[in-house]
């Protein structure tokens, strides 16, 4: 699970084609029974981007 850091930038190519970009972020947690707390890991950022296979469809491609 993770948190959008920046919202979703919609853009068409040159043929039409829809296409979106976002930024997400997580950072994972684990509990440390030794010391009873919550121990945070480095934060991933990860860059999305994506464009449809199909105007009418709801599924989306890996660029």
């Amino acid at each position: 699970m993770g948190n959008l850091v920046e919202g979703p930038e919609l853009r068409f190519t040159p043929n039409g084609i829809p296409g979106t970009r976002f930024t997400a972020a997580s950072t994972p947690r684990s509990f440390d029974r030794d010391t009873d707390q919550w121990r945070e890991a480095e934060t991933t950022s990860l860059d999305c981007r994506g464009v449809s296979l199909c105007p009418s469809s709801r599924m989306w491609r890996r660029v």
